[in-house]
Formats: structure tokens, C-alpha cells, sequence
């Protein structure tokens, strides 16, 4: 097939405009971050209270319902995370069809019931998949409670 005369030019500048587009759409999406929700949790202490004695140690961060937020070092020789910091009287909770129901941590009380709040449970930077009462001490974990609605 015999191609005119104005449909390589065509064909050109459609080639052109394409890799414009291409360019911009990269050059574009280069500055964009994709922000990690875990790592956007992390904050630096600015002081770390050591409580507890034992061979094991993780650290604990309460975030409370007002956002203010206090970090423990956590020694133990407890198996769960839960018997840490009940031991410690860091936790009050009661037992549940699913394990340990926290309703305080150091001295906030949070009531479901009153008003849909309630301790989340993390581990290092996530959601825990399971109670805090079953949860093994792994030394150099990161666990947090955090009042969540």
C-alpha cells in the first residue's frame, strides 16, 4: 500500500506525542512515595521508661486516647506479652470468650460499651493477629496499645 505524503508526519507526530506523555507520566510519578502506615506509627521516644527484671526485653509504646504516648523497656521473664504487663500492673482487663479484654492500660480506662474505644494491640509496627495474652515474648520485639475507635 502507497502511503500520501501527510501520513508519515502524522505517524511522527503521533510517536512524538506519545513519549511526551510517557515522559511526563514518569517524570511525574518519580516524586511520588508510597508511605508505609507501620512505619508512620514509629516515633522516636523522647524518654524510655525501663520497668521490670528478667532475662527478656521488648519495648512497649501506649499511645493514649488524647494521642499522648509513653514508651516502656520492658524486662521479663514472663512467657506472654499479656502476663508482662499484668505483672507489672501496666494492663487491667477481664477475661473474655476470647482471651484477656483490656480495658486499662497505666491508669486509662477505655469502655467499649460508653463509647466505641477500645486498646488495639500492635506487634513490631502491625496489627497483632492475635490477644495479648497469648502472645509469645520474643526479645527485641516492638509491642504498642493504642486506644483506637
Amino acid at each position: 500500500m502507497k502511503m500520501t505524503r501527510y501520513k508519515k508526519p502524522c505517524r511522527l507526530i503521533l510517536c512524538m506525542m506519545l513519549l511526551a506523555v510517557a515522559a511526563f507520566v514518569a517524570v511525574g510519578c518519580g516524586g511520588t512515595k508510597m508511605e508505609n502506615p507501620a512505619a508512620s506509627m514509629q516515633v522516636e521516644p523522647a524518654e524510655v521508661e525501663a520497668v521490670g527484671t528478667g532475662e527478656t526485653t521488648f519495648s512497649l509504646e501506649v499511645v493514649h486516647a488524647d494521642g499522648a504516648s509513653r514508651h516502656f523497656l520492658v524486662h521479663t521473664d514472663e512467657e506472654t506479652v499479656g502476663a508482662a504487663l499484668a505483672s507489672l500492673g501496666l494492663v487491667e482487663g477481664e477475661e473474655g470468650p476470647y482471651g484477656l479484654f483490656i480495658n486499662a492500660v497505666c491508669g486509662e480506662t477505655v469502655d467499649f460499651e460508653e463509647d466505641g474505644k477500645y486498646w488495639a494491640f500492635y506487634e513490631d509496627g502491625a496489627y497483632a493477629g492475635a490477644g495479648v495474652d497469648v502472645t509469645a515474648v520474643r526479645d527485641g520485639a516492638s509491642y504498642a496499645l493504642r486506644v483506637e475507635k
